[in-house]
C-alpha cells in the first residue's frame, strides 16, 4: 500500500505543476446558493472568509488543485514504471482508490465538510487492473462504493473470509459477467452530540487560532448539529441526506446534476423520499452488526 496526501490542503504545490493549468481556462465553480442548503454550508462560507473571494481567486484555487492531482499523476506513475522495471506489473492488480474529494470552489466552500454529501465530495476515482492481459481497459459508469474493494481483491487472491461483510466483489461486473452492480449506494457521517468524544478535537487536533483547521473545529464546537449524525443514499436519479440535526436534502440528479434546488420541501417530491427513507433504512437493517460466529464469545 502506498498511500499520497496530494491532493490536499493546504492548496500548494511547486513547479512545473503550478503553472501547469490556464487559470483563465479553468471551469467556474458551482455558485454558492445555500439558502436550502444544511446550516454548516452557510457558515464556513462566512467564517472563512470566503464570500469576499472573486471568482478569479476561486480559479486560482482550483488551478492550484489540478496541479496537485497532476504531480499525484506522476508519483502514481513512478510506482507503475518501477513494477514494469521489476518485471512485476503484468502479474499485479493494482487498485487506485480516494477517500474523499474536496469542494474546491463548489457552492464557494473549500475543503470538505464531515456531514457534506454533495458529489465533489463523494464521486471518488477508482481504477482497478486486474493481474494479467485478458481484460482491455474500459471505463464503466456504474454505481459502487469503497467498501466493495475489499471483496474485490479477495477474491482475486482466491481468499474467503468466514464472516459477513457488506462490500460486493466488483470482479462480475469488471469481467462483464454482470451489467449492474448497485441500484443505489450510501454514505454515513457525523456523531451523536451527546458524545462528543468522537469529536475531530479528541483526535489530537489542537484549537490554536494559527491552526489551520482552527474555524472548521472551532465551528463543529461551537454548533455541534453541523456534525451531527447523518446518512446519505444516491440512485443514479436521487440523493437524499437524511439528519439528526440540521437540513434534510433531497435533489434530482438528472435534471439538476449540480445539486442546486434541494426538493426536501416540495411536496411534489415527498413520495420519493419516503421511497428512499425505506430503502436507506433497509440498508441499515442488511448491513448493522455482522459478527464473528466462529470466535470464543463470552456468554452471561
Amino acid at each position: 500500500m502506498v498511500a499520497f496526501s496530494l491532493p490536499h490542503t493546504p492548496y500548494t504545490v511547486e513547479e512545473p505543476y503550478f503553472s501547469m493549468y490556464d487559470r483563465s481556462a479553468i471551469t467556474a465553480p458551482i455558485p454558492p446558493v445555500l439558502a436550502d442548503k444544511p446550516h454548516f454550508m452557510q457558515e464556513i462560507h462566512t467564517r472563512y472568509g470566503l464570500d469576499a473571494l472573486s471568482e478569479e481567486d476561486f480559479r486560482e484555487i482550483r488551478a492550484t488543485y489540478y496541479g496537485m492531482a497532476s504531480k499525484l499523476d506522476d508519483l502514481v506513475g513512478s510506482v507503475l514504471n518501477k513494477l514494469k522495471e521489476k518485471g512485476l506489473y503484468d502479474d499485479s492488480m493494482i487498485t487506485f482508490i480516494s477517500d474523499n474529494g474536496d469542494y474546491v470552489g463548489d457552492y464557494g466552500l473549500t475543503e470538505k465538510w464531515s456531514t457534506g454529501y454533495q458529489d465533489c465530495l463523494l464521486h471518488m476515482p477508482l481504477i482497478i487492473k486486474l493481474p494479467g492481459n485478458a481484460h482491455a481497459a474500459t471505463t464503466l459508469n456504474q454505481l459502487v462504493q469503497s467498501i466493495d474493494v475489499f471483496p474485490t481483491i479477495m477474491e482475486v487472491a482466491g481468499i474467503h473470509t468466514p464472516y459477513v461483510h457488506s462490500g460486493k466483489s466488483l470482479l462480475p461486473l469488471i469481467t462483464g459477467k454482470q451489467d449492474i452492480h448497485r441500484e443505489a449506494v450510501f454514505a454515513l457521517q457525523g456523531y451523536n452530540p451527546e458524545d462528543f468524544s468522537q469529536h475531530e478535537s479528541h483526535a489530537g487536533f489542537v484549537v490554536d487560532p494559527d491552526h489551520i483547521y482552527y474555524e472548521k473545529i472551532r465551528l463543529g464546537m461551537e454548533d455541534p448539529s453541523t456534525e451531527a449524525r447523518s446518512a446519505m443514499i444516491r440512485t443514479s436519479q436521487w440523493k437524499l441526506v437524511v439528519r439528526t440535526a440540521g437540513r434534510e436534502e433531497l435533489y434530482n440528479l438528472v435534471s439538476d446534476p449540480r445539486e442546486l434546488t434541494n426538493l426536501i420541501d416540495n411536496p411534489e417530491y415527498a413520495e420519493t423520499a419516503l421511497k428512499l427513507r425505506l430503502d436507506l433504512l433497509d440498508f441499515f437493517l442488511h448491513t448493522s452488526d455482522h459478527l464473528h460466529w466462529d470466535r470464543k464469545r463470552n456468554m452471561y
